[in-house]
């Protein structure tokens, strides 16, 4: 690709170039690409090397090529926003007043600059919505973030192409935001590759594909470092220099090609066009053309060429892997060249003619295009928050005669992209150009005050939605305290369940030694009807003594009145045990009932729960989040309780079973002395442990198994 030679005829030089008149008297204006570059005697202003060399970067060098890659729709937008952002000055600047022009130089400087970065990513310029750095490392939301930018989706595709060839390739890129999202980038799609820093250098890279930053003092040791030649260098965005020391590292002795990535009708191709028209010379006249392109150029940056509509960049990518593996050393570029900005206007249907006249200054051209640019920019963002637009500024044909009105500017009729040079009165042209500021400026302090009245507007929504979170806060506040209160409630329960359970173990216990009274009680009663039986049948049998006789009568007498005294023992024990019955059904009553309302409480926390989730509750997450852990600390603590609780009755039952079975042996195990009827209180003792041994035997020999308590079935459903 080689970069054609300025001609020295005034008349002829191309666009961005500077040309000067025989008469130095009176300021000459060369207008093409309706780009005005005004120049006195002496005109100069001192660059700035940072955005002054980048002009000189973009020379060719031999076997440099361009490559054109799109602009997505955000980084159309945000060059629309950079350019309007700084409209007044870009205005000023593009005026004829020499002064105010040397003086806006460091803003366009830093217009470009801006604008230089957007065509490599709109989120360098965007910090706010540059990824931290866990999400750069985010595999499933890196892709969506390079692809914010036609550039970097346009370079997967190609490095995925040259993949699949033994092909290696060098990309050159500049340091920090744009090498970080690549190098994301490249990961989360499983690329293979090797990245370059001062920190890590291999000798010998294993990958094919190897990232280089476009600085050269990230490599102070690079003339150490043994790297073989690689089969193409891919340009990434305008920080690339092919005459640095990396990139002749690279190409080796046999050059390798170089492929530079740039975005049709972007700032980078107008600096492409600028490069070659200047041999990379960069001053403010030039600056002023390179602004004033940009303007007029923008909602057309990134437009694919004609020569390349229809062809998707997978058969591009496929067809330059396939050229770069061709061994033919005399192989030929496989695309059209990309044409400079005044040849694609010659040859695009969609931009006017050269032969079209220009009757009037062209810097009011320029106004009308910031003025179209601030309609389409509001238009859009009327669009994006679903508002009606604004009403629009009416652009008409006037005669020589036309005054510039405050309802609109009336300029000529005439196509922005392309104009004939022309001689120009500046002095009157001036005087129109400064009223035409004035009605931009008095046209932008309408739209501001528009501006602020919705601003207030968005205020008030501001404060409704504040007014409605306090609400939200209110409630969420409220159903914080009825939670505590249920919670409140738990406690109490479990605390009653708890007292329940202790009287529930009382009442058993009693009842089992009632019911062991009961028995004892029985057995006595036995034995005495038994010896009563025994005493009439002797009378009935023998002739006893007198003293026999009163002896018998004494003991049966006695008897008796153990007997009433058993019987009246017997029905108190019966009364006991039907107390200790009915509170035992209280008490499992009670818990049940107990049981229940734990489970409601559960349901209602598991409902509080589920609401949380909402939108609504977030804030009350965030807020009493430590309380919502003690809470659940608490619920399983008293989980941990009941199943404590559980285990007691558990092996309180056990240990009542072994009670009963230890006085059963006990009791079956006494030596019992058989005494006469007529031993009188021995007999009596002779009839009680009669009926005990009895009795014991009568258990040991049944082996039944008590039911389980009812509370221990309610404590085990828990």
């Amino acid at each position: 690709m080689s970069s054609p030679e300025p001609e020295e005829d005034a008349s002829s030089t191309p666009a961005l170039a500077v040309s000067t008149s025989e008469d130095d008297t009176k300021p000459q204006a060369k207008v093409t690409l309706g780009i005005i570059h005004h120049h006195d005697a002496g005109s100069q202003t001192a660059p700035s090397t940072e955005v002054d060399n980048v002009l000189r970067k973009y020379l060719s060098v031999e076997e440099d090529y361009d490559l054109p890659v799109p602009f997505s729709d955000i980084q159309i937008k945000a060059t629309d926003a950079v350019i309007i952002g700084q409209s007044s000055d870009i205005s000023r600047f593009c005026a004829n007043d020499r002064n105010d022009r040397d003086s806006l130089v460091p803003n366009m400087r830093s217009v470009l600059k801006k604008a230089l970065q957007i065509a490599v990513h709109p989120y360098i310029v965007l910090d706010y919505l540059f990824p931290s750095g866990p999400r750069l490392r985010d595999k499933s939301e890196m892709p969506y973030i390079a692809e914010t930018s036609g550039k970097y989706k346009s370079f997967m595709i190609l490095v995925t192409a040259l993949s699949k060839t033994p092909a290696k390739v060098a990309v050159i890129i500049q340091p920090g935001k744009a090498s970080d999202i690549l190098d994301g980038y490249l990961t989360a799609r499983r690329m293979r590759f090797t990245r370059i820093t001062s920190e890590i250098m291999p000798s010998e890279p294993k990958e094919n594909l190897l990232l280089f930053s476009s600085d050269p003092a990230d490599y102070p040791n690079l003339d150490k470092l043994e790297l073989e030649p690689v089969d193409l260098i891919i340009g990434f965005d305008s920080t690339f220099d092919p005459a640095s020391p990396q990139v002749k590292t690279l190409r080796g002795s046999k050059p390798a090609p170089i492929a530079r990535l740039v975005s049709p009708y972007s700032v980078e191709h107008i600096l492409l066009t600028a490069a070659r028209l200047s041999n990379g010379e960069m001053n403010a006249a030039i600056l002023n053309g390179i602004i004033s392109t940009m303007v007029i150029l923008s909602q057309r940056a990134g437009a694919i060429p004609p020569e390349y509509v229809g062809i998707t960049y997978e058969k591009i990518a496929k067809r330059l892997s396939d050229w770069v593996i061709d061994p033919n050393p005399n192989k030929l570029w496989p695309f059209a060249e990309l044409a400079t900005i005044d040849e694609l206007a010659s040859s695009d249907t969609s931009i006017a003619p050269v032969d079209q006249e220009l009757p009037s200054v062209d810097s009011k051209h320029l106004v009308s295009d910031l003025f179209r640019l601030a309609e389409g920019a509001m238009t859009r963002a009327a669009d994006e928050l679903g508002r009606p637009p604004r009403k629009k500024i009416k652009v008409e044909e006037h005669s020589e005669s036309a005054e510039i009105t405050p309802n609109g500017i009336r300029l000529p009729s005439m196509n922005i992209d392309y104009i004939l040079d022309k001689d120009i009165d500046v002095s009157k042209e001036n005087e129109k150009l400064i009223k035409a500021i004035q009605v931009l400026e008095d046209m932008y302090e309408a739209n501001f005050n528009s501006l602020k009245s919705e601003i207030a507007e968005l205020k008030k929504e501001k404060s409704e939605l504040v007014t409605s979170l306090d609400k939200h806060k209110v409630e969420l506040t409220r159903a914080y305290n009825d939670e505590a209160k249920r919670r409140d409630d738990l406690k109490e329960l479990i605390l009653s369940i708890d007292s329940y359970k202790e009287r529930t173990d009382r009442a058993e216990k009693r009842a089992e030694r009632v019911e062991h009274d009961n028995e004892s009680l029985l057995r006595a009663n036995e034995e005495l009807k038994s010896r009563v039986d025994e005493l009439k049948k002797l009378l009935e049998t023998e002739s006893p003594g007198a003293s026999e006789i009163a002896s018998l009568k004494d003991a049966l007498t006695m008897a008796e009145k153990e007997v009433s005294r058993l019987k009246a023992k017997l029905e108190d024990s019966a009364k006991d045990n039907e107390y200790a019955r009915d509170q035992y059904q209280k008490a499992s009553s009670t818990a049940a009932d107990a049981q229940n309302t734990v489970n409601e409480l559960q349901r209602q926390i598991e409902e509080l729960k589920r609401k949380s989730d909402g939108e609504a509750l977030k804030l009350r997450n965030l807020q009493f989040a430590e309380e919502r852990s003690a809470r659940e600390e608490y619920i399983r603590k008293v989980e941990l309780q009941l199943s404590s609780l559980e285990e007691q009755l558990r092996r309180q039952e056990e240990e009542n079973k072994g009670t009963r079975g230890r006085h059963t042996s006990r009791n079956s195990s006494n030596n019992r002395r058989k005494q006469s009827p007529a031993n009188g209180h021995t007999n009596h003792a002779k009839f009680r442990m009669t009926g005990s041994n009895s009795n014991s035997q009568a258990n040991g020999s049944s082996g039944t198994k008590p039911a389980p308590h009812p509370l221990q079935n309610v404590v085990s459903s828990q």
